[in-house]
């Protein structure tokens, strides 16, 4: 089950008996895409850190591969498990 499903479970659960269906999911997407539009600007400002350029040994900016490392790393310390 995706992290959406997942979202979309509970959200139903939550949600007033007269709330129909379809506004449910469409406030678990407006959620969706809020909680995805900060884990990328996240994403973005770690890969754009120079201190992750400088650990890498790059000046000018990351590779894809050093990117992909900062990425995974990331994902590692929020418990996501292996990238």
């Amino acid at each position: 089950m995706s992290a959406r499903d997942e979202l979309r479970k509970y959200v139903r659960l939550l949600a007033d008996w007269w709330t129909s269906p379809k506004t449910t999911d469409e406030r678990v997407e407006r959620l969706y895409a809020s909680v995805r539009t900060e884990v990328l600007s996240e994403v973005k400002t770690a890969i754009e850190d120079p201190e992750q350029r400088r650990a890498a040994g790059r000046g000018a900016g990351l590779g894809w591969e050093d990117a992909r490392d900062v990425v995974s790393r990331m994902i590692r310390e929020t418990g996501g498990g292996a990238a």
